[in-house]
């Protein structure tokens, strides 16, 4: 005759540290090194009007604001009243994945650069003399 109460907590995987690794060490890389090659500077890709070189904290911004964005949206009229971007922390392990593959998308329709896959080998010969 007594009342339980339960509580059910959904536990997401967040982001791996190897995604995260290869976020950091080839995406971003990538993108801000072909920024540097097309001549664009931090004023090209943010709001503010600091012409320096495009580092990987710019990119990273630039990246989650067009691809981690949700509106904000008043249900009675449709209209949007805000925009804020999701934190690529606060992401799944398979949120993660689609932002990535929608990155590496837009890399090679707007970019004209083939971001390899995670699970593809790199290989390199060097010659040493």
């Amino acid at each position: 005759g007594k009342t339980i109460s339960i509580t059910l907590k959904l536990q997401r995987k967040q982001r791996s540290t190897p995604q995260n690794n290869y976020y950091w060490g080839v995406v971003v890389y990538l993108i801000k090194e072909r920024f540097k090659e097309l001549g664009y500077t931090r004023t090209d890709i943010q709001q503010e009007h600091v012409s320096s070189p495009i580092t990987r904290d710019d990119v990273h911004t630039f990246l989650r604001e067009n691809f981690l964005r949700d509106d904000w949206i008043v249900r009675d009229t449709g209209v949007v009243i805000g925009t804020v971007a999701k934190s690529t922390t606060e992401l799944s392990t398979d949120e993660f994945v689609i932002y990535l593959e929608n990155v590496r998308n837009w890399a090679v329709e707007s970019l004209d650069i083939d971001i390899p896959d995670p699970n593809t080998p790199i290989s390199t010969n060097i010659e040493i003399k």
